[in-house]
């Protein structure tokens, strides 16, 4: 009878009541119990299944634009609060477009025109951030000896430290709300990086 309760539920227009009285039928209170019901009525419920089931087999799958815009409503927002919450936790101590830009040279060395996309900035303020960053003590701008032509920015470890320790939060507080709903907290957060990241290559392949 569990096995029809777990169908029940996997269907979404099945009808008011009918899980409610499988539930009656099969347990309460954790043990099995026998109830007194109508005739017939246990096949009945299974032929009410059977043929909801049957039916959304038969259904013609839907297109792959038509399957993607629906797994993608509601995306945006959802990625966007929880950036804003991790970024929060993180307690950077400086703007967000600040911490794209530090994360960006993290990688290597950059010019200010490698900056913009990963921050969103026009050069001329990626070039007054830098200058902040500069100041602060968390970024140096150098010419590199093989083309003195160019000036590229350069993590210092002291920005490189801010980057660790407010990951290092971050990971708290993720992890801490996550053990009250996930079995398995660090999984959770490896398949979702997975997918950001997957959806991130697809879309900006020359800047992931």
């Amino acid at each position: 009878m569990s096995d029809v309760i777990a169908a029940a539920e996997a269907i979404e227009d099945v009808r008011p009541g009918l899980k409610e009285m499988i539930s009656r039928v099969a347990c309460r209170g954790g043990r099995h119990r026998e109830l007194a019901v109508a005739p017939g009525a246990a096949e009945l419920v299974t032929t009410y299944i059977s043929n909801i089931y049957n039916e959304k087999m038969q259904t013609p799958a839907k297109p792959d634009g038509e399957r993607i815009e629906q797994a993608a409503r509601g995306l945006l927002g959802g990625i966007g609060r929880l950036s804003r919450s991790l970024f929060l936790a993180g307690d950077f101590g400086v703007p967000r477009s600040y911490v794209s830009i530090l994360e960006a040279v993290e990688e290597g060395p950059r010019r200010v025109a490698d900056l913009t996309p990963y921050s969103g900035l026009t050069q001329p303020r990626v070039t007054v951030v830098l200058q902040d960053l500069e100041g602060r003590g968390l970024v140096e701008r150098r010419r590199p000896a093989e083309d003195r032509r160019v000036t590229r920015a350069y993590i210092t470890p002291l920005g490189r430290e801010l980057l660790e320790q407010a990951r290092q939060r971050m990971a708290e507080t993720l992890l801490d709300a996550l053990r009250a709903s996930a079995d398995d907290p660090e999984a959770t957060v490896a398949a979702a990086r997975e997918a950001v990241c997957t959806l991130v290559k697809a879309l900006e392949p020359e800047t992931s």
